[in-house]
């Protein structure tokens, strides 16, 4: 049990949006390769990240005056390009779309927040009553290992919320001091409902 438990916090989807989740139905490799998914190493050998935000929802997603993406989930969208070293495409989508454009590869991945509904709220209440631990705030910032390759942890950078800028939203900023290793001994890169094709098609067996 302590295990399962440390496997899955170490899971901390609100953390990672920073996977390649093309949300596909399912089916074989070569199936998913015709809808135009990319893997990690295509995308690095691009040089580019496809990422779907919105347009016109601020603080989350907007465009600001000067014909700039900005928000939440703009920032971690430029973030996550900065980690792969990689330049970022900003794809604008809407709510209606967002799946259909991870299904299609139109996208890499999506940032397009997901509002809170009373669902999802009693979601997440079920979830920490199975001793699910979400860590809001918190910047996953390397996968440890040991030497034959096993995932031993997850060093983080703890979070809080700056001061508001012009436009009123509160930037995260790291504390100083305040990193910490999470232990675990599997890590999942979720984000989205349905599996990512990515694990089956780079896991042995999978």
């Amino acid at each position: 049990m302590k295990s399962t438990r440390k496997w899955i916090a170490a899971i901390m989807a609100v953390l990672m949006l920073v996977l390649m989740a093309a949300c596909g139905n399912g089916g074989n490799a070569a199936n998913e390769n015709k809808a135009g998914y990319r893997t990690l190493e295509e995308i690095k050998a691009a040089g580019t990240i496809n990422i779907g935000v919105f347009s016109d929802k601020n603080p989350f997603g907007y465009v600001d005056e000067n014909g700039e993406y900005q928000g939440y989930d703009v920032y971690f969208a430029r973030r996550l390009a900065e980690d792969l070293g990689v330049k970022v495409n900003f794809i604008s989508t809407e709510a209606a779309n967002r799946i259909e454009y991870l299904k299609t590869g139109k996208v890499d991945v999506i940032l397009a927040n997901f509002t809170v509904t009373p669902a999802r709220a009693e979601e997440v209440e079920h979830a920490e009553e199975e001793g699910i631990t979400f860590r809001l705030l918190t910047n996953p910032v390397e996968i440890l290992g040991d030497e034959n390759g096993f995932v031993t942890g997850i060093r983080c950078d703890t979070m809080a919320l700056g001061e508001p800028d012009e436009s009123g939203r509160r930037r995260p900023e790291v504390v100083p001091g305040a990193q910490f290793t999470l232990d675990c001994d599997a890590v999942i890169m979720a984000i989205g409902t349905t599996p990512n094709p990515l694990l089956h098609r780079t896991t042995a067996g999978g």
